[in-house]
């Protein structure tokens, strides 16, 4: 019976994934630059909220443009479109906007819209004047899913979790565009993590709750890592909800209702909000220090943290995700796939350090602890 539900959560959560996918495409606010390139053709720009510090349809309104990334067709109006993110670059005549990037000849030489239409799915650069924007309304729900490249809506075989995307050799079964391995990777850590804490807590009210929160830092991981952001309309709430969690464990400590939290040893709200400051104190001295090394989003993140698995465990969470993001860093400087200047999504590592002291908080505290008997 127990490997029985074990399967069920783990293919609960490959489902799960794939709502994490959605979120992961569509929590980031955008907005919808509009090009003109003399001859009355329109091309639409999609700019991520945050990758510039101000209203892009201002700053770029009646400049002529580069603009570098992949191109696709936008769905509503059936335009050929660019999404600019923290990987790709607008650049006004000589003047690099955002984000940094070291310009070479191939980015500065703009092909055809004609062209551009022929090559879907392929990074591109385009030539053309802003003309004007809007703000991009999207849900969770709509539109349906479909292909980012050619812009087919979806039928239920392209969507069946992990097992699509291998059937599909990662590729539209439409227009054979590549399918972002990010689909892939959240499914499986998503499935991962829910055989993960069904096996170590069994169904009690502490699976749910690691499930929840890991499902919650896998977006954050995710969205940081693609976009190199980490949204306030996550963190915020989350922060509250934390709080509720630790709030309602603490006042009805006899009822049950969350049963024995292990990865709080002594859960109430006084423990999630000395975690959360010295979490959210610590990087904010770092960011002060080193304004270029964090962002304001891994101080908020670092409080997050601390809120969820209360104290002393949000520490070992940060330790964690400070060490691994440390590794990660020293690894990718030393192979040469990023320099000193790039930016590395910090908040990506992070936010795994939660995950794993969901799972492990208390026998990797209490090893810590037995390091100095």
């Amino acid at each position: 019976m127990t490997s029985f539900l074990t399967a069920i959560f783990t293919l609960l959560g490959i489902a799960i994934g794939s709502f994490l996918n959605v979120c992961i495409d569509r929590l980031p606010r955008k907005r919808l630059l509009y090009i003109d390139n003399g001859e009355g053709e329109r091309l639409d720009i999609e700019v991520i909220e945050g990758v510039f510090d101000e209203d892009p349809i201002e700053m770029f309104k009646g400049k002529t443009v580069y603009v570098t990334g992949k191109i696709k067709k936008n769905i509503s109006t059936g335009n050929l479109q660019i999404n600019v993110t923290g990987e790709s670059q607008i650049i006004v005549q000589e003047e690099t906007i955002a984000p940094e990037k070291e310009k070479t000849n191939e980015e500065l030489t703009p092909i055809s819209w004609k062209e551009a239409s022929n090559r879907i799915g392929a990074i591109v650069t385009i030539c053309g004047r802003i003309t004007g924007g809007i703000k991009i309304r999207q849900s969770l729900a709509y539109p349906p899913s479909h292909c980012d490249g050619c812009q087919q809506r979806l039928a239920l075989k392209d969507l069946v979790p992990i097992l699509s995307y291998l059937w599909l050799r990662g590729r539209c079964r439409y227009c054979r565009a590549r399918i972002p391995r990010r689909v892939l990777l959240v499914e499986v850590a998503s499935g991962l993590i829910f055989f993960l804490a069904f096996w170590r807590f069994g169904l009690s009210a502490q699976f749910a709750i690691t499930a929840f929160w890991s499902c919650v830092f896998l977006i954050i991981i995710f969205i940081d890592w693609e976009y190199k952001l980490i949204l306030n309309r996550l963190t915020y709430p989350a922060a509250v909800l934390a709080l509720a969690v630790l709030a309602v464990d603490s006042l009805l400590p006899e009822a049950g209702i969350l049963g024995n939290l292990r990865f709080v040893p002594q859960p109430s709200i006084l423990s999630g909000i000395i975690a959360g400051a010295i979490g959210f104190v610590f990087f904010l001295i770092v960011f002060l220090i080193n304004p270029r090394g964090i962002g304001m989003g891994d101080i908020k993140l670092a409080g997050l943290i601390g809120l969820v698995a209360g104290f002393p465990l949000g520490i070992v969470a940060l330790f964690i995700g400070i060490f691994i993001g440390g590794l990660v860093a020293i690894v990718i400087l030393a192979l040469r796939i990023k320099g000193r200047k790039d930016v590395i999504s910090y908040g990506t590592f992070l936010a795994i350090g939660p995950i794993i002291t969901l799972l492990w908080g208390n026998e990797i505290f209490h090893w810590y602890q037995g390091l100095f008997k």
